[in-house]
């Protein structure tokens, strides 16, 4: 990125007024389509509706159930997979925040 900067900030040094001129508007055109070709799916973007309460307290439960399988034993103690089932306090105080 730096170095195209740099190639085009030397072809406006070294060209001629009618060849940065040219190079201007290629660089107008380009952005020109690059806005058209952007624009729809930025417009998209921002008008969908947010989820819904029920949609969350749906994923809020699914992400429950997946960390409570993953992190707490059957006998209630939370358990760090990556450490081969050991119980850390840290572990402990996250589970208390969850």
């Amino acid at each position: 990125m730096i170095k195209s900067a740099l190639n085009n900030l030397h072809f406006c040094f070294r060209s001629g007024e009618e060849e940065v001129r040219k190079f201007r508007e290629k660089c107008r055109v380009q952005a020109a389509w690059l806005g058209v070709l952007l624009l729809p799916g930025l417009l998209l973007a921002a008008c969908q509706r947010p989820p819904g309460p029920g949609e969350l307290d749906r994923v809020l439960k699914a992400s429950w159930r997946t960390y409570v399988r993953r992190f707490i034993s059957p006998a209630g103690r939370v358990v760090v997979p990556q450490r081969e089932g050991e119980t850390i306090s840290e572990a402990q105080a996250y589970a208390l925040l969850r």
